[in-house]
């Protein structure tokens, strides 16, 4: 798998439109301090903030099955100020222009990223009855919104 670390300068245009834009929100909540950003045919990340406090990793999930896009890392050092909604609405777009099914946050686990998940209409990831009686849960920590 190729891994192209992506630098403002040279080549910001290898990300569809999107994720351009994606990139700059989390440029700005970093507040221009770029640690690490990279893109590869099944993901993107993003690190940044001088105590690192701005972290994004998606999976672009696509294979015979389903094709979904799974967050399983996020933090904004603004919070509370759109920027989770702005992200999402960025992850809408490209996800209809690329064809993906769901988006999904994955392994949610603070009462927080919850509520978001509730208030933009994501349900709960429900398991499959084999697991629920070996985990003895009915959902996992995941969130899955249809695009």
């Amino acid at each position: 798998m190729a891994i192209t670390y992506l630098n403002k300068r040279e080549n910001l245009d290898v990300l569809p439109l999107e994720l351009r834009k994606v990139y700059e929100l989390l440029e700005v909540d970093a507040g221009g301090v770029i640690i690490e950003s990279f893109i590869t045919s099944n993901g993107f990340g993003f690190l940044g903030g001088r105590e690192q406090e701005t972290e994004l990793m998606l999976a672009l999930v696509h294979n015979k099955y389903i094709k979904k896009l799974t967050i399983r890392l996020i933090k904004f050092k603004a919070q509370r100020q759109g920027n989770c909604t702005q992200l999402m609405e960025l992850l809408i777009q490209h996800g209809h222009k690329e064809g993906y099914e769901l988006i999904e946050l994955e392994s949610v686990d603070s009462e927080g990223m919850e509520a978001f998940a509730k208030k933009n209409n994501f349900e709960q990831e429900v398991l499959h009855p084999v697991l629920q009686k070996a985990f003895g849960t009915k959902h996992s920590g995941n969130w899955i919104k249809k695009i």
